[in-house]
């Protein structure tokens, strides 16, 4: 009977999950309990052999673990790569007199300061702005809602105020 209600209370929990996952399948397209690779169990093991064009040197944690899908191959996984030379810079220490970084976007220990992968985005399946984006962009029409998140001295008053930035 025990083993019935462990079933039941399992099929419960995966059922609800599957249902506010959004557009993730579940968790273990990231996750492996049991078969985890790096931190946070995930199923890749983090990518320390792509150059930051930024810094000149390997990514550090978390642009690790996002490369470790998003780099191409034999590198990363090859899936939706991302080109750093192409893409917003990440993994450094932005100017703070330009550039504020919110409390949600912050990284790991170690690199709260540092603009990281997942200053921009949140990757959790409960997130469905487009390209996982931390903030609202209308689909990606209309980037500047989302960039004033970081860069409101470079945004003027009325997107703020859209966006709810003081």
């Amino acid at each position: 009977m025990r083993k019935v209600f462990l079933l039941m209370v399992g099929a419960f929990l995966l059922m609800s999950s599957l249902v506010y996952a959004g557009p993730h399948d579940d968790c273990t397209l990231c996750h492996g309990v049991h078969s985890g690779q790096g931190p946070v169990i995930l199923t890749e093991a983090p990518n320390y052999t792509t150059i930051n064009p930024k810094t000149g040197k390997p990514m550090k944690r978390i642009g690790a673990l996002c490369l470790a899908c998003h780099a191409e191959e034999p590198d990363g996984a090859g899936y939706r790569p991302v080109d750093l030379n192409h893409t917003h810079p990440v993994g450094f220490r932005p100017d703070p007199t330009k550039v504020v970084l919110p409390a949600e976007s912050r990284g790991f220990p170690g690199e709260e300061e540092d603009l990281t992968c997942n200053g921009c985005h949140n990757q959790h399946p409960s997130n469905t702005n487009y390209m996982y984006l931390r903030w609202p962009s209308d689909d990606g029409g209309d980037l500047s809602k989302f960039c004033v998140h970081c860069h409101p001295k470079q945004s003027n008053e009325e997107i703020k105020r859209e966006a709810g930035v003081q």
